[in-house]
């Protein structure tokens, strides 16, 4: 019980929910074009090793200030050396290179300054208290 009858499109069935936009010549509408230029395709930017890996470190676009020519790719920021752009990095990747140093403390920081001050406040002992000064 096989028919060989063609289904009607689903332009046929509902023509209210696809209009046709023709021209006086029962012709579709032309092909818009992008209102901006297309640009054609960049080199990929270049890799550059460090102890974190590789990095991609883009030169920053041309700008008044010239002197901070490293930008993050991820967030766009801009630094004046690459070292900082890899310090910086590690906010992105939450990596955390830098472990105290005193014995058996396994806390991990991202930069030495702040591994100084954990062992300045952790693991040094107090200056003594003059008399007179209160404990807080």
């Amino acid at each position: 019980m096989t028919s060989n009858a063609a289904l009607p499109s689903i332009r046929e069935v509902f023509p209210e929910h696809f209009p046709r936009f023709e021209n006086e010549e029962g012709l579709p509408p032309p092909r818009l074009t992008r209102p901006y230029p297309v640009t054609p395709p960049q080199p990929p930017p270049p890799v550059i090793p460090s102890a974190l890996g590789p990095l991609l470190i883009l030169p920053a676009p041309p700008t008044p200030s010239a002197a901070q020519k490293f930008q993050c790719t991820a967030c766009g920021k801009r630094f004046q050396r690459p070292s900082s752009l890899e310090v910086h990095i590690l906010s992105h990747t939450g990596e955390k290179p830098i472990e105290c140093r005193h014995p058996g403390c396994s806390k991990r920081y991202q930069t030495s300054s702040n591994m100084r001050r954990h062992y300045n406040k952790k693991h040094t002992e107090p200056a003594a208290a003059a008399p007179g000064d209160s404990v807080r």
